[in-house]
């Protein structure tokens, strides 16, 4: 699992693709995102599933000084595992959008806040 923490001005960034499903979570910051439909904006305390294989806009300003996200990746062969191990009933539901912002949930917040101790500054847990 890896943190990562970085700020790139407030110019919108180029497209970027997504080769991976992943969770983001904004800790401090605001992102403005765009996915070729849709914009989002996130404040500290939001997150979002990122969908892969879209392409998406952003762009990132600090609040206070600063900008930190968590990023949670979910590689295909994870989720592979996952589904096997759990068996899940799959439903029909195909979004469009890149961004899908999950309901806020205390134990997700106090999940993300419980691994800062171990975060080495590095990007890494």
């Amino acid at each position: 699992m890896d943190i990562k923490s970085c700020y790139i001005g407030p110019e919108i960034s180029p497209e970027q693709f997504i080769p991976e499903h992943l969770f983001l979570f904004l800790a401090k910051g605001i992102l403005n995102g765009y996915d070729g439909s849709n914009y989002i904006t996130m404040k500290s305390g939001d997150y979002c599933i990122v969908r892969k294989n879209h392409l998406a806009r952003y762009n990132k300003q600090k609040e206070n000084n600063k900008f930190e996200k968590v990023v949670v990746i979910f590689d295909e062969i994870y989720l592979k595992q996952f589904l096997e191990k759990h068996q899940l009933k799959k439903e029909k539901y195909k979004p469009k959008e890149a961004f899908i912002y999950l309901d806020k949930n205390e134990q997700i917040s106090s999940f993300i806040n419980s691994l800062m101790p171990y975060y080495n500054g590095m990007g890494k847990i």
